[in-house]
């Protein structure tokens, strides 16, 4: 599941195995025909790196659309869950990897800026990037 050894300035520690699901398979009320989406996408922890005492995650989600509250509740999740300092959500494993290198070449910067959905700063300064960056942005807690 993590990768050492790829340019990055910090430790990269070892994250669970398994991707996180807080909504099963699927979410059908009892008594109904209709299957609601998940109130949050399932994610997973690619890598988390930690510098200085400070945590960097990197998350990937599979492809698709989002709601703003589908991926405001992601953000609390991985905020009440891993309590980073920054995280980084993609949507494609290869953008995963380019977000903890240095030195990113002209065209790998342009592929993780494309498939960066969102990203946390200061544990808790928000903002939408890509086909969200309408949505702006939010501190979590306020």
């Amino acid at each position: 599941m993590t990768e050492t050894g790829v340019g990055t300035s910090g430790t990269e520690v070892s994250v669970a195995e398994g991707t996180v699901d807080p909504d099963g398979e699927s979410d059908v009320q009892e008594g109904s025909d209709t299957t609601l989406p998940p109130a949050m996408p399932a994610y997973e922890v690619i890598h988390r790196l930690i510098v200085d005492d400070r945590t960097t995650l990197v998350i990937l989600v599979e492809p698709g659309s989002y709601s703003t509250v589908q991926l405001e509740n992601l953000v609390y999740d991985v905020v009440d869950t891993f309590s980073p300092n920054t995280a980084i959500v993609v949507d494609e494993r290869d953008a995963a990897d380019l977000a903890i290198r240095d030195d990113l070449t002209p065209e790998e910067q342009s592929v993780l800026d494309d498939r960066t959905f969102l990203r946390i700063e200061n544990g808790v300064d928000v903002t939408f990037h890509g086909p969200y960056a309408d949505a702006g942005g939010m501190t979590v807690g306020s």
